[in-house]
């Protein structure tokens, strides 16, 4: 009688202890991968579920609203619960456990999904969806027509240089005429046409490229103007009103989207 009343006392109350869970798995161990949710308003997700009935299996789909926050607008929070043969478990216990598990990199972040099973079969998990982030508006572009206004800049901003003559600019800008046709035909996409020229010690360079963004038909390089397709009527006279309008280097006005 003492034997059987010493282990009675020694196991008094075994049966009343919930049992742990034998594994506890998150969707992924990247850190990287979480999602921001704080833990802590997780914890309170996983305790209005577990507010419901326990006794059977079941599956419920949370949101912000039914634990009262204005956090995390439009995540749904899916949660299950079996359980298993004749086991007791304890639900905030082990959503918490879960919880804490699969935690980011801190406090404000956890992996997507989670789930806790028992040797009793029984089981929890949760699943996180993340609501679709807006698609930026495309940029709509805009239309040029005619020439922009001429935008000079200062010596500064290119470094020294030895002199340059007009002549030398004459000559050196008369090759934007010569482009063979498959450059100087540009449109949205087209690679910049670049030339360069050395004078004595000083380098110069031309380049003729489409304006981003800027929406229009495909346009000869060569020929900004239009027709009559005479020298005064090429790229060779834009560059040179650049040079001569402006005292250095400097990038060209635009006319329709061609940039030169």
């Amino acid at each position: 009688m003492a034997e059987l009343s010493k282990y009675l006392k020694d196991h008094e109350g075994e049966g009343d202890k919930p049992t742990e869970p034998k594994e506890i798995k998150c969707s992924s161990t990247d850190y990287s991968k979480a999602v921001d949710v704080d833990i802590s308003f997780m914890q309170q997700v996983a305790d209005k579920f577990c507010d419901g009935d326990m006794s059977k299996k079941r599956s419920q789909d949370l949101t912000n609203k039914d634990v009262s926050s204005s956090a995390y607008d439009k995540y749904k929070f899916h949660l299950e619960f079996d359980p298993g043969k004749n086991c007791k478990t304890d639900c905030k216990a082990t959503f918490k456990s879960m919880i804490s598990k699969c935690e980011g990199y801190n406090s404000h972040s956890i992996q997507l999904e989670g789930s806790a099973k028992f040797d009793c079969d029984a089981s929890y998990s949760y699943k996180i969806t993340v609501p679709d982030k807006p698609k930026p508006k495309p940029d709509p572009g805009f239309e040029q027509h005619g020439l922009q206004e001429r935008k000079c800049h200062t010596t500064d901003q290119f470094g020294g240089h030895g002199d340059v003559r007009g002549s030398e600019i004459s000559m050196a800008a008369t090759g934007c005429a010569g482009i063979s046709d498959d450059k100087a035909k540009l449109k949205e996409g087209s690679e910049p046409v670049k030339m360069q020229s050395t004078y004595g010690s000083t380098k110069l360079q031309f380049t003729m490229s489409w304006i981003e963004n800027c929406k229009g038909p495909e346009q000869d390089a060569r020929y900004p103007f239009g027709e009559p397709h005479n020298l005064g009527n090429t790229c060779w006279q834009l560059l040179l009103d650049d040079w001569q309008k402006c005292e250095s280097y400097l990038h060209t006005p635009l006319l329709n989207c061609i940039l030169t």
